[in-house]
């Protein structure tokens, strides 16, 4: 049906609901009349760590928010360049009746990368990549807390993002159709983590996809892709490995930590929710390729049941299909593929829009 028609139409809403049987999705309105900023969910705070900022005579450096949108869940992402010793420490306080007590979230360093749980407080719980509000409540303030040990110096630290996301407002939206323009992300190396030369090279979704978007920026900036790829992402892989109790390759703050150092400081990366796909293309269009986190993706590889990272590299319009670098596939040849709008927002929606974002430093005040 054509918009006049729908115009003309007495009952707009029973139109809408047969509409809705057609197409067989949730939200009936093309998503480019979708504003992410009309119900937002999530929102990204950002720190710059200037050179002269102050640390106390322990080696702390704090930045503090007393007041913002109230949030159920807090992801802090940092952007430094890897300490030559010592280590930083991170520790976040959340402010809901009270202050929280400082919880200790991740440490970085010359030797290490691991990340904590903290389930003492009943209202605020530290789970390794995430702050999560308990019983109900929602926070409105937070304190993160950089601990500088055994000779780490803030010139190292360059920035901190702090993801503040109300999830109980989270919704997945599936337009029927999305108008904007095809767009293409060039030059993104093509690399499967099934031919990997290591021992876990199944768990190496997250690395493989952040090694790709951090080669595809290194050849803008130095002109030139990594002279062997394969051997670059098992050594990334290893530099993101959180060797604390989770014993993972995909801690999502330790991941966009080392895309940062491995760039030289060209490229801001961050992990946080999008409000949208709309918010997602505003990226790809502008030449970003964005790493997004799925579960249950229909035409997938494997099922990702517990998540899987890939990397968003364009859209189709004519195929209203979301153009990516899938690494699960078991050749480097197989790695791109088109996946049908709906199927792609119902299994990135189940890991509530999680991505890793990264915009370059000279590009930064665009997105702001």
């Amino acid at each position: 049906m054509s918009m006049k028609i729908f115009i003309k139409l007495k009952r707009p809403k029973i139109f809408a609901f047969l509409l809705g049987v057609f197409c067989g999705f949730s939200v009936l309105f093309p998503l480019n009349n979708y504003s992410s900023s009309v119900d937002p969910f999530s929102k990204t705070l950002f720190k710059f760590v200037e050179d002269k900022e102050f640390v106390d005579n322990k080696g702390v450096y704090v930045w503090e928010c007393n007041s913002c949108d109230p949030f159920t869940e807090l992801i802090l992402s940092w952007n430094a360049f890897r300490p030559e010793r010592g280590k930083m420490t991170f520790w976040v306080s959340v402010k809901h009746f009270n202050w929280s007590g400082w919880q200790r979230i991740s440490e970085w360093g010359a030797n290490t990368q691991r990340t904590f749980v903290n389930k003492l407080n009943p209202y605020v719980h530290t789970k390794h990549v995430r702050v999560e509000m308990q019983r109900g409540l929602h926070a409105k303030g937070f304190k993160i807390k950089v601990a500088l040990q055994n000779g780490a110096s803030l010139d190292n630290l360059k920035a901190l993002f702090v993801c503040l996301s109300d999830l109980k407002k989270f919704k997945i939206k599936t337009p029927c159709r999305f108008t904007f323009p095809s767009v293409l992300v060039k030059g993104i190396p093509r690399h499967s983590q099934m031919v990997l030369n290591h021992p876990r090279y199944r768990e190496l979704c997250s690395p493989t996809s952040t090694g790709l978007i951090v080669n595809y920026f290194k050849q803008k900036f130095d002109g030139k892709y990594a002279r062997n790829l394969s051997n670059y992402l098992v050594d990334f892989a290893d530099k993101v490995y959180d060797n604390g109790y989770l014993d993972i390759y995909g801690s999502w703050p330790l991941n966009v930590a080392q895309a940062y150092d491995a760039t030289d400081g060209n490229v801001f990366y961050r992990v946080e929710r999008l409000n949208s796909f709309k918010d997602l293309y505003r990226y790809i269009s502008n030449e970003i390729p964005v790493a997004v986190s799925v579960r249950k993706l229909r035409g997938g590889a494997t099922p990702y049941t517990n998540g899987h990272l890939m990397v968003v590299v364009g859209w189709d319009q004519k195929r209203q299909a979301v153009l990516c670098i899938d690494p699960a596939f078991s050749s480097n040849s197989q790695t791109p593929k088109a996946y049908k709008l709906r199927n792609f927002l119902f299994a990135w929606g189940r890991s509530n829009n999680l991505s890793y974002v990264p915009i370059p430093r000279d590009e930064f005040s665009q997105f702001v």
